[in-house]
C-alpha cells in the first residue's frame, strides 16, 4: 500500500498539471504564461507583473524554465547535464561535473554543486502550449516520478527547456543556506522553493 501511494501521488500531480493547463490554455490561449509550483514547500514573494518581467527579460530564450538546484538526489536525471554541452554553458557538463561532490562518501546518486546546475521540477514556467507539451510527454513516460519524467523530456527537447541557474526567478534552496542578499529585493528571485 505504501508503494502504491508514493508512486501514485506523481502521475496525479502530472494528470492534473496536464488539465490545468489545457484548461488555462483554453481560457488565456497559448502564448499565456503560467507557473506550476509544488504547493507544500514553495513560496512566491513577488507579484505578477515582476515574475513576467523576470521571465521576458531572460538571456536565453527557451520557453520553459525549470528552477536549479545545489542537490541531485537518487531521481536526478544526471543525463540532463547534457544541457550544457547544447548551449555551450558553464565550460559544458564536464566542467560541472568536475565541480560535483558525493553527499555521502561512496554513493554516487547523491551529489552536491557549489552553484545550482541541477533541474527541478519544483518551479516550472512558460508559455501554455509549451507547457501542455512538457506535461504531456512527462505523463507518456509511464515514470511515476515527475522529476525523472521531466529529466527524459529535458534530454530530448534541449532547445525548449532552460535552467535558471542563476537564480533570477526561481531560488531553489535547502534548509541550511543561508537567506541571500537578494531576496525580497528587486534584483532577487519571486519564488522560493525548499526542495
Amino acid at each position: 500500500v505504501t508503494g502504491v501511494q508514493t508512486c501514485a501521488l506523481p502521475i496525479s500531480k502530472m494528470n492534473n498539471y496536464l488539465d490545468a493547463i489545457r484548461a488555462y490554455k483554453a481560457q488565456a490561449g497559448p502564448d499565456a504564461l503560467a507557473v506550476f509550483m509544488d504547493a507544500f514547500d514553495c513560496l512566491c514573494i513577488k507579484g505578477a507583473q515582476e515574475t513576467v518581467q523576470a521571465y521576458t527579460s531572460k538571456a536565453r530564450r527557451m520557453p520553459i524554465l525549470f528552477g536549479a538546484e545545489i542537490c541531485c538526489f537518487d531521481n536526478c536525471d544526471k543525463g540532463t547535464l547534457a544541457w550544457y554541452d547544447h548551449h555551450k554553458l558553464l565550460g559544458g557538463s564536464a566542467a560541472v561535473k568536475a565541480n560535483l561532490k558525493e553527499m555521502q562518501p561512496g554513493n554516487p546518486d547523491f551529489l552536491k554543486s557549489p552553484t545550482p546546475v541541477f533541474p527541478n521540477s519544483g518551479l516550472i514556467m512558460g508559455p501554455a502550449s509549451d507547457l501542455e507539451i512538457l506535461f504531456s510527454a512527462m505523463l507518456a513516460t509511464g515514470n511515476p516520478d515527475d522529476q525523472l519524467a521531466a529529466g527524459q523530456f529535458i534530454r530530448e527537447h534541449l532547445d525548449l527547456v532552460d535552467y535558471d541557474i542563476e537564480e533570477a526567478i526561481f531560488r531553489n534552496k535547502i534548509e541550511p543556506r543561508d537567506k541571500l542578499q537578494d531576496e525580497g529585493t528587486p534584483q532577487g528571485p519571486t519564488f522560493l522553493h525548499y526542495p
